[in-house]
């Protein structure tokens, strides 16, 4: 169903029926090479495991949230994800370790980082994943943070296999068994002495004066085998900030 959904994507986006910016037809072109290469592989097993997964998960906010709607995603979103999950190196993990993600506001920028963040935490099985949330303040890193929380709560309501793994408190939402967690972080927060995400998710990126807290984040990954760096943001207009070297 998926792999249907993105070649028809492709193909639109090809012919011209569907308009995209360049950054999307460079994506595109990119994937359709690879796809010849022999030292990089694409696995649509991963790739559509994801998929399926972001089919369980809900909108935690809004009209759809109250209905108890499932999320989803359009073609983009689903080429997307097709690409970031399914290229895999040669030795097995996932190809794609970052990912800068501008888009306009009310775009639900939020939920899709929701999504990383629980399949993160419940699909990969990385012992000890530490997985964050990070922003400028506190409760910036909360919006990200509260969606995963509430969109695991409503997956633990679903399913009692996962409500048994998941322990959910306010700050803080974990799985014992393989000492994990997902927590929100801020750029100045003393937390980040010590960090070694298995995931991490960048919010609003424009907002940031300095890389201090990305560059920490990154270098906490080193000893990670996959880890996922997110960077989301909408346009911001201080060009001297970090961001627009991302662009």
């Amino acid at each position: 169903m998926y792999k249907a959904i993105v070649n028809k994507y492709i193909k639109d986006v090809n012919s011209g029926k569907v308009l995209v910016c360049e950054w999307v037809k460079l994506a595109i072109k990119r994937h359709e090479q690879d796809l010849l290469r022999e030292d990089i592989y694409f696995d649509e097993n991963a790739a559509t495991k994801f998929l399926k997964f972001s089919a369980l998960c809900k909108y935690t906010k809004g009209e759809l949230a109250s209905q108890g709607k499932n999320i989803e995603l359009t073609p983009q979103q689903v080429f997307r994800y097709w690409v970031l999950m399914g290229w895999h190196n040669s030795n097995g993990k996932r190809r794609f370790r970052k990912v800068y993600f501008e888009v306009a506001r009310k775009n639900g920028k939020s939920e899709e980082a929701a999504i990383l963040c629980a399949y993160l935490l419940l699909v990969d099985k990385e012992f000890g994943a530490e997985i964050y949330t990070a922003a400028t303040s506190y409760k910036q890193a909360r919006l990200v943070f509260d969606a995963a929380r509430v969109m695991l709560k409503t997956l633990a309501q679903d399913s009692d296999k996962i409500k048994a793994l998941l322990t959910i408190g306010k700050f803080n939402v974990s799985i014992l068994d393989t000492n994990s967690k997902i927590e929100p972080i801020s750029a100045n927060d003393d937390k980040q002495d010590g960090l070694n995400p298995h995931g991490a998710i960048v919010d609003e990126y424009h907002a940031h004066q300095t890389s201090d807290l990305l560059e920490v984040i990154q270098t906490g990954m080193g000893s990670r085998s996959q880890p996922l760096l997110f960077i989301i943001t909408t346009a911001g207009f201080e060009k001297q900030y970090p961001c627009y070297s991302q662009e």
